[in-house]
C-alpha cells in the first residue's frame, strides 16, 4: 500500500495493469461480482476501473437479497471485500474490535446456509493476508517458484509464514488439509475449474485449494443452521480508539481515493502537484491535537483501567446472581425430594 512519499508518486495508481482473475472471468464468459462496504482496493486494479467492470461492484448490503435469490441467478465468483474506515471497520485490522470481522464472517455463512440450493453448489473462501505476529515453528519454505520475471532485486522464491485459510463447504470434510497452499492456490483452482489461462508462474505451479474439496458422494446436513454473533461482543471497551485511522493501509486508501477525484476532475497532469501541495497543506495544530488526544486517551485509559475492572466485576455478579438462584431452587427441590 503506499504510503509517506511514496503516496506521491501516481505510478503506484496507474501502471497496476496487470491481468487479473476478473480478466480471466471476463474472457472466460463467467459472471461475477464485488460486494463492497465503503471504498474497494480492487480498484487498485487499473482494469477494474473500466465501465464493464465497475458495473459488476455492489454494495454488501445487496449481498443478502442476491443471496436469498434462485442459485443460478449468483454470480459465478464474488469478493467480499469489508469495510475499511469508521467505527464498524470489519477487515479484522486492530484498533478495532476483531469480532466485527467474526460478525462479517457469519453473516457471509448465514447467508449461503440460508438457501440450500445456493449452500450445496458454493464454495465460501477466507483468507487472511497476514499472520498477526504470532509465532510459526514451521520455516517458511524456500523453493517457491517466482511469479514473474522481475526478479532483479529478490528472487522470490521464499514463502512467509503460514496464515489461516478456511474453505466452508458441504463438499469439504472436517478437519486440517495439511497440503502445502500458498496465496495463488485459490486461483490455481479457479483457473483448473474454468479451464482459465494461467495468472503467471507460481499460479501455475501452486497446489489447487481443489484437493481439500470432494466430488462425488452427498452434502452432509449436520452443519450449522445459523451462526450468531452477539451484540454485546461488538460493543469494544474504549470506543474511542475505533474512530481513529491507525495504519498505512487505510492512509494509502485515502491516497488513492485522492487520486481518482483528481482523475475525475480531468487534472490527471496536476495529479502529483496537487497531492504534495495536499500534503504540505496539512494542518500542524490539527496533528498536535491528534497527537495530544492520543496522550490523553492513554492517560483516561490508566485513570480508568478501576472504573472498567470494578464494572465488569459488578456485571459478573449481576450475571451470577440468576445462577446462584436457581442453584438455590434446585437444592431446595433435591432436599424435599429426600
Amino acid at each position: 500500500m503506499p504510503s509517506g512519499l511514496d503516496a506521491l508518486n501516481p505510478k503506484w495508481y496507474t501502471k497496476q495493469d496487470q491481468d487479473t482473475i476478473f480478466d480471466r472471468l471476463n474472457d472466460a464468459k463467467k459472471t461475477w461480482t464485488v460486494y463492497f462496504y465503503d471504498f474497494p482496493a480492487s480498484l487498485l486494479f487499473k482494469n477494474q476501473r473500466k465501465a464493464e467492470n465497475l458495473a459488476n461492484y455492489r454494495y454488501f448490503d445487496n449481498f443478502f437479497p442476491d443471496a436469498a435469490g434462485p442459485a443460478d441467478a449468483f454470480p459465478e465468483f464474488v469478493l467480499i471485500e469489508p469495510k475499511y474506515f469508521g467505527e464498524a471497520q470489519n477487515d479484522d485490522h486492530p484498533p478495532h474490535n476483531i469480532m466485527k470481522a467474526e460478525k462479517l464472517i457469519a453473516d457471509t455463512y448465514n447467508a449461503l446456509r440460508s438457501n440450500q440450493a445456493l449452500w450445496e453448489s458454493t464454495l465460501l473462501v477466507v483468507l487472511y493476508d497476514e499472520h498477526g505476529g504470532f509465532y510459526d515453528h514451521v520455516p517458511p519454505p524456500s523453493d517457491s517458484v517466482a511469479p514473474d520475471e522481475h526478479t532483479s532485486m529478490f528472487d522470490f522464491r521464499r514463502l512467509g509464514v503460514r496464515v489461516p485459510a478456511l474453505l466452508v463447504s458441504p463438499w469439504c470434510d472436517s478437519g486440517v488439509c495439511h497440503a502445502q497452499f500458498d496465496h495463488c492456490s485459490v486461483l490455481k483452482y479457479l483457473c483448473d475449474k474454468w479451464d482459465l489461462p494461467p495468472l503467471g508462474k507460481r499460479t501455475e505451479a501452486s497446489s489447487s485449494v481443489g484437493l481439500a474439496i470432494r466430488t462425488t458422494g452427498t452434502p452432509p446436513a449436520d452443519t450449522p443452521q445459523f451462526i450468531r454473533v452477539s451484540n454485546q461482543s461488538l460493543i469494544p471497551d474504549h470506543v474511542e480508539l475505533e474512530k481513529k485511522s491507525s495504519n498505512n493501509n487505510q492512509r494509502g486508501l485515502h491516497h488513492f481515493a485522492d487520486f481518482l477525484h483528481t482523475d475525475l476532475d480531468r487534472l490527471e497532469t496536476n495529479a502529483v502537484v496537487s497531492a504534495a501541495n495536499f500534503a504540505r497543506a496539512e494542518n500542524r495544530w490539527v496533528s498536535l491535537k491528534n497527537v495530544l488526544g492520543s496522550a490523553l486517551i492513554g492517560l483516561g485509559q490508566w485513570l480508568s483501567k478501576d472504573f472498567y475492572r470494578a464494572r465488569d466485576l459488578r456485571d459478573g455478579r449481576t450475571s451470577h446472581a440468576f445462577t446462584r438462584l436457581s442453584q438455590r431452587a434446585n437444592g431446595a427441590v433435591r432436599r424435599r425430594s429426600e
